[in-house]
C-alpha cells in the first residue's frame, strides 16, 4: 500500500535517508535543534546518489523532491509553527526521495505529529493524571520518576505546546518507506 509513491529509491539512497533522519531525530530530541552540519553534507550526498547511484531517481527528480519538501514545510515555518531545521530536514529527505515519496513522508509525519499531540493532550487531562497515578502505583515512585526523567527534554518544551518535529519526520519517513516497500 502506498499513498503517492510507487517505488523506493536505491538501497544506498534509503540508507543515506535513514541515517540522516535518525541523526536529525536524535539531535532534535536532545537539543531541540537540527544542525546544518548534518543536513548540508547529507544534501550533497543525496544529489550525488541521485546522479551516480545505480537505480537512482535522477537529478531532476531529486531537485523536485527537495523543492517539494521545502514548499510543504516553509509556510509552517513562516507562521512560527516549526523550526527552520525541520524545513531543511524535509527538503534534504526530499532530495533523497523525490517528490512523490516526499509527499508520503510529509503526510505521514503530519499524522504522526497529530497522534503525538493528542497523546500529550490526553496526558495533561484529568484522565492522563489518573493513568499516571495508576502507573506510578504499579511501578513504584522510584521507577516512575526515572522513566519520567528520561522524557524530560520533551516535558520542558511540551509545556509550551511544542514537540521535536525532527523526531516526527523521522517516524513518518520510516513508515513511508515501510508502506512503499510492502506495496
Amino acid at each position: 500500500m502506498h499513498l503517492f509513491s510507487e517505488s523506493l529509491p536505491s538501497v544506498a539512497t534509503i540508507v543515506g535517508m535513514t541515517c540522516t533522519a535518525l541523526c536529525a531525530a536524535w539531535y532534535d530530541w536532545k537539543s531541540w535543534r537540527i544542525p546544518n552540519q548534518l543536513l548540508m553534507p547529507s544534501a550533497a550526498a543525496a544529489l550525488m546518489f541521485a546522479c551516480f547511484a545505480p537505480d537512482s531517481i535522477g537529478f531532476q527528480a531529486s531537485l523536485a523532491g527537495g523543492l517539494c519538501g521545502l514548499c510543504i514545510f516553509l509556510p509552517l515555518y513562516l507562521l512560527n509553527g516549526m523550526g527552520a531545521g525541520d524545513v531543511k530536514l524535509l527538503a534534504t529527505l526530499g532530495l533523497y526521495a523525490g517528490p512523490l515519496l516526499t509527499l508520503d513522508i510529509a503526510l505521514l509525519s503530519a499524522l504522526t505529529g497529530g497522534v503525538w499531540a493528542l497523546t500529550v493532550l490526553l496526558a495533561r487531562s484529568h484522565i492522563g493524571a489518573e493513568i499516571g497515578a495508576t502507573i506510578q502505583a504499579v511501578l513504584g515512585a522510584n521507577l516512575y520518576q526515572r522513566v519520567s526523567l528520561s522524557f524530560s527534554p520533551l516535558q520542558k518544551r511540551s509545556k509550551e505546546g511544542l514537540m521535536p518535529y525532527g523526531v516526527v519526520v523521522a517516524i513518518g519517513m520510516l513508515i513511508a518507506i515501510a508502506l512503499v516497500n510492502h506495496a
